[in-house]
């Protein structure tokens, strides 16, 4: 596999939402456009058979699910990894909405409710693996919160 660079920025992006059907390219964003457009794009790439099953793990930062909110201060973890699932000829032959709506009820599905579920299964089964085969993990840093965050250990000269 080769590794390569690409940078999209907004000429990019809205050159994308021109294949989105309208309804679909004003309520999603940029990173679940990449992610879906990314999905396909990996998929055709690979060719896997056409009734193979594909998936697309988005990791999810669920802090703002959460009524009342996470203690302020409390940095530990609060994500998740919801899945979505179909085969690769649906992703490809399908036409590009299809994959984007996947992307956003994976990423829609993740709610307060779904956070305790998937605590209370942590508990009762530990931690499962996640099927790796045929499947795509994606994470949006482009808002990581870090500069709100203390790590202690120096003075404020330092920073």
């Amino acid at each position: 596999m080769a590794h390569r660079s690409f940078f999209f920025g907004p000429t990019e992006i809205a050159a994308i939402r021109h294949f989105i059907p309208h309804h679909l390219s004003q309520c999603s964003s940029a990173f679940e456009i990449l992610t879906a457009l990314l999905w396909r794009c990996r998929t055709l790439a690979l060719q896997p058979d056409s009734d193979e099953e594909v998936r697309i793990i988005c990791i999810v930062n669920a802090r703002a699910k959460f009524k009342p909110p996470l203690p302020i201060g409390y940095f530990g973890n609060a994500f998740a990894f919801p899945v979505a699932v179909t085969t690769a000829g649906k992703l490809c032959q399908n036409p590009f909405g299809y994959a984007l709506e996947l992307v956003r009820k994976a990423k829609g599905d993740v709610t307060e409710e779904y956070m305790h579920s998937l605590a209370d299964l942590l508990v009762l089964r530990g931690r499962p693996h996640f099927t790796v085969v045929r499947s795509y993990l994606v994470s949006d840093v482009t808002h990581p919160g870090l500069g709100e965050v203390d790590f202690g250990g120096c003075c404020s000269n330092c920073r």
